[in-house]
């Protein structure tokens, strides 16, 4: 009892050294089964994703060579001489830093197959593809900070995208006067339908990028969703723009005119048609009023612009 107040001086050190030596060698086990995660994929029997082009079967090739590397690096680690949980077999902590480097020299492997991958693909779609299937293979904490960083490098291609191809095409509708449209369209249905193209085009592209939500916050992803929405905005503008014309132009079609334009023949013969041939019977074309024909086409294909105020 006169005892009882004495401090324990017992040596932590020397008391749990065995059982935090033990967590630790729990913890190299773990990095091995991560390893198992990343490196070994096929012998775990999990599918492999479906690479798309060129580069499908050369991208495939590289993973089972690292998973057939891995697999013999971790035989070696396997066939020790001693237990692996016997804390106090001395070889482990060398056996264990030869596989931990042979990993590290895979991983970079690793990442330059998912580099390769990259530059083997030119649009938006087919690098979310890649991006996607890597991201389900990404194990390890360096493998997946480096699909991170090509998440960021995917955001700045289709910015690259939009700033120097759909910008580029928009720029020339808006010039005086415009290039030639789709054939068989008309002038103003036909230019807006172009420009709705564009729209499309760079919104599918970014409907496929909002579906990247594991991505973290970023500021490529700031720029190119500002990028997106200014160059959109516009181009929807421009599309309100070519209607406001078209309306304007067939306000200023005389009504007075209207009917008279369709108490014509339908039919006529050409006049630099000679005698001959129409003593024959000749040619006949339509005579329909031209600037008639030319409002049903832009009616029909403005009814083909649906939103956008229209």
């Amino acid at each position: 009892a006169k005892n009882s107040d004495r401090p324990w001086t017992f040596p932590e050190g020397s008391i749990f050294l065995q059982i935090d030596a033990f967590v630790q060698r729990c913890c190299d086990l773990l990095e091995v089964c991560e390893g198992q995660q990343q490196f070994a994929c096929r012998s775990r029997g999990q599918p492999m994703p479906a690479f798309g082009g060129t580069k499908a079967a050369e991208i495939s090739n590289s993973l089972f060579e690292i998973e057939d590397s891995f697999l013999k690096n971790l035989s070696r680690l396997q066939n020790v001489d001693y237990d692996i949980l016997d804390v106090r077999a001395p070889k482990w902590s060398d056996h264990f830093g030869i596989f931990k480097n042979q990993m590290r020299d895979l991983e970079v492997m690793y990442m330059n197959v998912i580099n390769s991958a990259f530059e083997g693909v030119g649009t938006v779609q087919s690098a979310v593809a890649v991006l996607d299937s890597f991201f389900l293979l990404a194990k390890r904490e360096r493998v997946k900070a480096f699909v991170d960083k090509m998440g960021e490098k995917l955001y700045n291609l289709f910015t690259l995208e939009m700033n120097n191809n759909v910008k580029r095409e928009f720029e020339h509708f808006r010039k005086q006067p415009s290039l030639p449209i789709i054939q068989g369209h008309p002038h103003y249905a036909g230019t807006a339908l172009s420009v709705k193209g564009l729209m499309l085009r760079i919104q599918q592209q970014m409907e496929e990028l909002n579906m990247l939500c594991y991505l973290e916050p970023c500021r490529e992803q700031d720029q190119t969703r500002d990028v997106y929405n200014n160059l959109h905005g516009n181009m929807e503008a421009f599309v309100l723009q070519v209607f406001g014309e078209w309306v304007a132009e067939l306000k200023g079609m005389d009504d007075m005119n209207l009917g008279k334009r369709l108490q014509v023949g339908l039919l006529t013969r050409p006049e630099d048609s000679t005698l001959m041939q129409r003593l024959k019977g000749g040619l006949l074309e339509s005579n329909f009023d031209k600037e008639m024909l030319k409002m049903f086409q832009e009616v029909y294909y403005w009814e083909k612009i649906q939103g956008s105020g229209i």
